[in-house]
C-alpha cells in the first residue's frame, strides 16, 4: 500500500495554511501529489426567488474564481518544495462531491480540516463529518487544523472480528495504514484493542451462574485468548518489521478492558497521540442511522486528529493525462438544467517516491 494522490478539504477557518503546510509535508514524505480544495455548498433553489438563471451562473463563477485565486495564492506562498500540487473549487454538496471528486480522480487519501468538535457548531461538523465518511470510498483524515504538532505518536484502533472476513480485511487496511503514515512522518506507532466482557449481573440475568472465581477465570481466559489475536494479527500483517525495526517502525501493543468509544479517546489523550485510526463499517440507510459504528462515537469524544479507515471499493483504472501541468486550478461548470459539474483533473503528475508497506 502506498500514499500516492491526496485531497486535501480546506475549510473556510483561521488556520488554513498551517493545515495546507502539515498536508503538504506529509504528501512530500509519502513521495505523494498534493490537491487543494474548497467546496462551495451552493444550490439554484437559493436564489431562484430573486435572480434570474443568467445572473446566478455570473454570481457563481465569480465565487468560484475568487475562491480557486485564494488557494493558489496560499500554495503559492508557501516553500514546498517540488511537491507536486492542484488547486480546485467543487460546487455542491461536501459529502456527494467529495466522494464523486475521490471516484474520479482515484485519490487514495482525503484530508478534512476542523478547528475544534467543542461548542455551538459541535453537532452540524459531527453529522458532516460522518456523512462523508459513509460517503467517501477511500479513508478520511479528519485534521484539527488549531491544535499545534506535538509530535506525538500514531494510535491504531484494531477490532477483534466475530469470524468475518470483512473484519480481518479491515484490520490489515488499518494497520497498513497506520505504519504508512508512521514512516512517512517517522512518528512511533501504537496499537490498541479494546475489549469488554458483559457484567456479572448481566450474564444471571440471563441465567448463566457466575460465581465470582468463574468470572475471574472467565476474564483470564478472554485476556489470554485476545493476546494471541493481537500479536498474530500485527504479526500477519507487518511480518518481522515489528521485531528488527527495519523500517524504523517497532509498533507497541495495548490491550485495554472497556468500551471503546470511551477508552480510546481517553488513552489517546493519555499518550498525547497526534493520529488516531480507527476502522469504520461505513454503513449507510437504516443500518447505519441504528446501529452507527465505532468510529462515529469516537467522533465527538476527541479534539484529536482522526483517520477512518474503510474497506477500499474497486475503482475504475482508466484515468485522463494531465497534460504534464504542475500546478493547475479549475473551476465547476453548470449546465443550464441546473445540472452541477465540477471540471477536474483526472489524472495525477508523475511519480516520485513513495512509502511503500510490505505485508506477508
Amino acid at each position: 500500500m502506498r500514499f500516492s494522490n491526496i485531497l486535501l478539504v480546506l475549510g473556510n477557518h483561521s488556520h488554513r495554511v498551517s493545515a495546507f503546510r502539515r498536508a503538504a509535508e506529509f504528501a512530500r514524505n509519502a513521495g505523494a501529489d498534493l490537491t487543494v480544495c474548497e467546496v462551495v455548498a451552493w444550490a439554484d433553489s437559493d436564489y431562484s426567488g430573486y435572480l434570474t438563471e443568467a445572473t446566478s451562473r455570473k454570481l457563481l463563477d465569480k465565487i468560484v474564481a475568487e475562491r480557486t485565486m485564494r488557494l493558489q495564492q496560499m500554495i503559492d506562498s508557501c516553500d514546498i518544495g517540488d511537491l507536486r500540487t492542484a488547486a480546485k473549487v467543487l460546487v455542491g454538496k461536501p459529502r456527494f462531491e467529495i466522494a464523486h471528486s475521490v471516484r474520479a480522480n482515484h485519490y487514495d487519501l482525503v484530508i478534512k480540516t476542523f478547528e475544534s468538535r467543542r461548542g455551538i457548531r459541535h453537532l452540524a461538523d459531527r453529522r458532516d463529518d460522518r456523512d462523508l465518511v459513509r460517503n467517501c470510498p477511500c479513508p478520511v483524515w479528519l485534521l484539527n487544523a488549531a491544535e499545534p504538532e506535538r509530535g506525538g505518536c500514531i494510535l491504531a484502533a484494531l477490532d477483534m472480528p466475530a469470524g468475518r472476513a470483512e473484519g480481518n480485511e479491515l484490520n490489515r487496511h488499518i494497520l497498513e495504514m497506520s505504519r504508512a503514515i508512521a514512516v512517512a512522518e517517522g512518528r512511533p506507532l501504537h496499537i490498541v484493542h479494546a475489549w469488554r466482557l458483559p457484567e456479572k449481573g448481566g450474564l444471571r440475568a440471563r441465567g448463566v451462574p457466575a460465581t465470582e472465581m468463574q468470572f475471574d477465570r472467565m476474564i483470564v481466559r478472554e485476556v489470554a485468548k485476545r493476546s494471541r489475536w493481537l500479536r498474530n494479527t500485527v504479526d500477519t500483517v507487518m511480518g518481522d518489521s515489528r521485531r528488527n525495526g527495519n523500517d524504523g517502525v517497532v509498533p507497541e501493543l495495548h490491550l485495554l478492558k472497556g468500551h471503546a468509544k470511551s477508552i480510546i479517546p481517553d488513552f489517546a489523550e493519555e499518550l498525547g497521540a497526534e493520529l488516531v485510526v480507527v476502522g469504520t463499517a461505513g454503513r449507510t440507510g437504516v443500518s447505519g442511522v441504528v446501529y452507527g459504528n465505532t468510529s462515529e462515537k469516537i467522533m465527538p469524544r476527541s479534539d484529536r486528529s482522526l483517520l477512518i479507515v474503510k474497506r477500499p471499493e474497486r475503482m475504475p483504472a482508466a484515468v485522463v493525462p494531465l497534460h504534464g501541468a504542475q500546478r493547475t486550478s479549475c473551476a465547476p461548470s453548470m449546465d443550464w438544467s441546473g445540472t452541477k459539474h465540477s471540471t477536474e483533473d483526472t489524472a495525477r503528475p508523475s511519480r516520485k517516491k513513495s512509502v511503500e508497506v510490505h505485508t506477508t
